[in-house]
């Protein structure tokens, strides 16, 4: 019920022509609330609970006394059992820290998003949908990485690697999947050819219904070969073996059609906002990670546990084509209509995470 009044309110804002700067502060410090509510939900959180209230404080640490902070089981890289010990210096309430890290988290978003539209409440509902209520109320640890690398993407756009690499460091603390993150430093300030991405997505396809042989699962294995940092090289083997041992997934279901879809959709969008004169560089880089996030999916269907942890930080870059395309129309019925299409697909992807638990 809580998940379908924000999704509604959500909405109702997102048909202002410019969200106001008292809404944005009232919705996000609600949503601050609703996730830590949300949390009590999430399978992860007792997990977090019960670690919180072991850990030693980091007075205690300090002193010697660290047992749980060095060799709890969990495994918990050091970012997030840190924060934990400094918290319970001064508290035993987990809400506290929670409470703290979501609001950091929100910040985070807000940063990347204020100024990108003129109406942020269009971004703010698929960052709900999307990643709120799937992975900031569930985990906790990966989505503090995630909103490292949202607040670095500011470093892509100013061309300074080390800045980036420093946060992808301190991502990396956090979550061990932000190891891939100078990959997408890389990948995502050039510009490509509609050509050339067209090419790779029917390629990919070709690969995904096996006319064209290709073993995910192999590359990542020869990959992991070469890694020596103890704590990555074990989580993929960790990844691989979970695959192997799992039902292959029926290849043919909503994700491809849909990624295939959106797709062929955001380099249409592309063409246009290039066409008017409204693409720019942060655009670029959020294209090419949109991009990206879609032929991770497909070349690496078969590791579906691994492609999905990555594409936690990418999902939502394709929003920023999709809203800025529809602020690009000129009709204000068309606006009206384009935002009653994103509402609608929200909407359909809210149900379909409610009835997985999201």
């Amino acid at each position: 019920m809580l998940i379908a009044v924000v999704f509604v309110i959500l909405a109702i804002f997102s048909f202002q022509k410019r969200s106001k700067f008292v809404d944005e502060v009232i919705v996000f410090v609600s949503l601050v609330f609703v996730s830590i509510i949300l949390a009590y939900r999430a399978s992860d959180f007792p997990i977090y609970r019960d670690l919180f209230l072991r850990i030693e404080p980091l007075n205690k640490v300090l002193t010697g006394h660290h047992y749980v902070f060095s060799t709890d089981k969990t495994n918990y890289e050091i970012g997030y059992r840190l924060i934990n010990s400094i918290f319970r210096v001064f508290t035993s309430h987990i809400e506290i820290l929670y409470l703290a890290c979501t609001a950091y988290i929100l910040y985070t978003v807000y940063f990347l998003s204020s100024g990108k539209c003129s109406n942020i409440f269009k971004l703010l509902l698929p960052y709900f949908i999307f990643i709120l209520i799937t992975v900031q109320v569930g985990i906790l640890r990966q989505m503090i990485a995630i909103s490292v690398f949202f607040f670095s993407i500011q470093f892509i756009q100013k061309r300074e690697f080390l800045k980036f690499l420093a946060c992808a460091f301190v991502a990396f603390c956090f979550h061990r999947t932000a190891v891939i993150l100078p990959l997408f430093y890389f990948i995502s300030y050039r510009e490509y050819s509609n050509l050339f991405l067209f090419s790779l997505l029917v390629i990919g396809l070709l690969i995904f219904i096996g006319i064209i042989p290709f073993s995910p699962i192999k590359i990542v294995e020869k990959l992991n070969s070469y890694i020596t940092i103890a704590s990555v090289h074990d989580k993929l083997n960790f990844y691989i073996s979970q695959t192997k041992h799992l039902p292959v997934p029926s290849k043919f279901n909503r994700g491809i059609f849909e990624n295939t879809g959106i797709g062929l959709l955001l380099i249409n969008f592309r063409y246009n906002l290039i066409k008017k004169q409204k693409f720019n560089e942060f655009l670029n880089i959020c294209f090419n990670l949109a991009l990206t996030y879609i032929f991770i999916y497909i070349y690496f269907f078969e590791i579906s546990s691994f492609s999905y942890r990555l594409n936690y930080y990418l999902i939502i870059f394709k929003f920023f084509i999709i809203v800025s395309y529809i602020e690009s129309l000129e009709k204000d019925t068309n606006k009206i209509f384009a935002n009653a299409v994103l509402i609608v697909y929200c909407f359909l992807m809210m149900i379909i995470r409610i009835g997985q638990g999201f």
